[in-house]
């Protein structure tokens, strides 16, 4: 196929890519622009920096509330019910007061069941204040975008825009 046999171009331009490529020590750095839509939730965004340490430090204590252990709490609330069972048990089967299986359910059992409830109760409000206190450092320690304000290039503060 020679040069005749191709057809006459129709265009007049093509719009150059906004792009630059400049050498630097680590070899060719690559800078492209081009528009960016924002939905609409976002036009009124900012960028906030906050510093590597805050973040690990705010990470760290998080871990400790997303991955809770096996807490004694739980086994307190598991002994208390299965009390609570074992009384229900011994009501049906109509053991008596006054023998040995009767003061074992209806005396010593009643007051294990309650004394671990309570136990339980301690442990879960405290394991409730725990995280409390977690979160609240945590709010603490990162910064808050209702109380930021922008700092122009000339140094003078805005408000976000």
């Amino acid at each position: 196929m020679n040069q005749e046999e191709f057809p006459r171009s129709t265009v007049d331009s093509i719009p150059a890519a906004d792009m630059q490529i400049m050498p630097s020590a680590q070899g060719l750095v690559m800078n492209q622009t081009y528009p960016v839509k924002q939905p609409e939730r976002d036009k009124r965004d900012f960028i906030i920096p906050v510093r590597a340490s805050v973040l690990d430090r705010c990470r760290c204590r998080l871990e400790e509330v997303r991955n809770p252990r096996f807490t004694w709490g739980e086994l307190f609330f598991g002994i208390a019910t299965s009390c609570a069972g074992a009384i229900a048990g011994a009501l049906t089967a109509d053991i008596q007061l006054d023998s040995p299986k009767g003061i074992v359910f209806y005396v010593i059992l009643p007051m294990f069941a309650v004394g671990t409830f309570v136990a339980y109760l301690f442990c879960r409000t405290n394991s409730f204040s725990k995280a409390a206190d977690i979160a609240r450092e945590v709010l603490a320690e990162i910064p808050d975008p209702d109380k930021t304000t922008l700092v122009s290039r000339q140094g003078a503060s805005d408000e976000p825009e």
